[in-house]
């Protein structure tokens, strides 16, 4: 990965403590068993699809590190660390739109309403504007509500599209909005680098995805 995440260990609203940290190689059969844990529910509502055909081959190359333009990174119990309960992953940005890219994140069911969300997106939002992107986009459910507040509380400035029950987002980071969801001070010396410690703020929701996965039989 070009960008570094110091691991940091966070405790969300039930006690329950989670390290949240750059993601590796060897996480991809961990991530694979997280997919496989998945709710008809959350997987609709993150792929629009009650079901996905999501195999190693598709883990290791969400934990391909080789990419230097990849940000992404995950929540483990921290005491149980080869147990993932999230990922959350913004794809290198694309030669038209250099500053733009699409994200993803999804938590486990059980540990939906948690909290955990919020902290991830936080850290997705910091982790992408340090390393230039300035626009993050995304498709969700309409109907995904605790997402849409989750993603409106950043109080960055959101585009909407709604087309067939999907809704694009376009969502705009800036100085201000990073500022306000770390707690950081961003000055220009600090805008070339993505290592750094988040404090945790749970107090959000869960479940969005990429446009363009792979979809099985709903």
């Amino acid at each position: 990965m070009g960008s570094e995440f110091d691991p940091q260990t966070v405790t969300l609203r039930d006690g329950t403590a989670v390290t949240i940290r750059a993601v590796q190689a060897e996480d991809a059969p961990r991530v694979l068993a997280l997919h496989r844990r998945l709710s008809r529910r959350t997987l609709f509502l993150r792929f629009l699809c009650q079901s996905l055909r999501f195999d190693e081959a598709d883990a290791r190359q969400l934990c391909d590190p080789s990419d230097p333009a990849r940000l992404a990174f995950v929540a483990a119990l921290a005491d149980e660390p080869d147990r993932l309960v999230g990922i959350a992953f913004a794809a290198p940005p694309s030669a038209a739109e250099p500053d733009t890219a699409e994200a993803a994140m999804v938590v486990e069911d059980a540990y939906q309403g948690r909290g955990l969300g919020r902290e991830m997106l936080r850290r997705l939002i910091a982790a992408a504007y340090l390393s230039g992107i300035r626009t993050l986009t995304a498709c969700v459910h309409y109907r995904n509500e605790p997402i849409h507040h989750l993603i409106q509380r950043s109080r960055a400035r959101i585009e909407r599209t709604i087309s067939g029950g999907v809704c694009e987002l376009r969502i705009h980071l800036d100085r201000e909005v990073v500022e306000r969801e770390t707690g950081l001070s961003l000055d220009p010396s600090l805008e070339s680098t993505a290592s750094f410690p988040l404090s945790a703020n749970t107090s959000g929701s869960d479940t969005f995805w990429r446009k363009g996965e792979k979809r099985g039989d709903s």
